[in-house]
């Protein structure tokens, strides 16, 4: 599963989630700790992915730039 695509559902189940969430388990400590934990998880996620799509893209530049010869 790509990463987009993961998002994608991931936005639909927190979509489908919102109702409940507003009505029935506002006053939920657990609710509110799993919340927590899950944008904490997410968060650390991304910015995991966002490192590694630095790293490659900066490798693919060393490659690409052209060698500079001094004399």
């Amino acid at each position: 599963m790509k990463a987009s695509h993961f998002h994608l559902l991931m936005m639909v189940v927190w979509g489908i989630l919102l109702v409940p969430s507003l009505t029935v388990w506002r006053d939920s400590l657990v609710y509110v700790v799993l919340m927590s934990w899950y944008s904490i998880f997410i968060g650390h996620w991304s910015s995991l992915q966002a490192s590694r799509a630095e790293e490659k893209t900066c490798k693919l530049e060393e490659k690409l730039e052209p060698k500079r010869v001094t004399v």
